[in-house]
């Protein structure tokens, strides 16, 4: 266990968190939803961790629906990126990156899967042209938890939906007990 601004931090696999139930107060996945073979079961033991009334936010990737921006992003995405990539880092992390894409439910599927999981008042909001999304919503249930709680910084990972690359990351903030 290493800290981090205070925060203890916790690598652990995101499909089997060791925390207690309704222990955090919020969930952020930046870029991550994409790579796991198990997506639903990483989003209910996302809602088994966050307590009622606690928040999640997805940050992920988008395919644009504007013609024009979606042409100039397939070319940058699909070709540009994964031959720059090649050249400052892995290249076969930044070949599987455009492929993982195909891993990612639409908005409306994963809202189901958010909405069975025991989440409501979900919320998209597109960036960069839409090529980028935030997904936010709240976990049903009045909250248990009318006190401050301790902050946890957890790292999670899962087995990976196809190829290279530990993008796979969650971070969950609460009392993490």
């Amino acid at each position: 266990e290493s800290h981090t601004g205070g925060a203890p931090v916790v690598q652990s696999d995101a499909a089997m968190l060791p925390l207690r139930d309704g222990s955090v107060d919020a969930a952020v996945s930046g870029f991550a939803l994409r790579n796991f073979a198990e997506l639903v079961a990483v989003i209910v033991e996302m809602a088994r961790v966050v307590r009622p009334g606690g928040r999640i936010a997805i940050l992920e990737v988008a395919r644009p629906e504007n013609r024009l921006v979606k042409a100039g992003h397939a070319l940058w995405f699909n070709h540009a990126v994964p031959r720059i990539g090649a050249l400052l880092s892995d290249a076969a992390a930044y070949k599987y990156l455009p492929a993982s894409v195909a891993y990612l439910p639409g908005y409306h599927d994963l809202a189901g899967m958010l909405g069975d999981a025991g989440f409501t008042a979900m919320r998209r909001d597109l960036l960069s042209g839409g090529v980028v999304q935030v997904v936010t919503a709240t976990r049903s249930g009045s909250s248990r938890n009318g006190g401050a709680s301790r902050r946890v910084a957890l790292t999670a990972t899962a087995t990976m939906a196809g190829g290279p690359g530990s993008g796979a990351r969650s971070g969950l903030l609460g009392n993490g007990e």
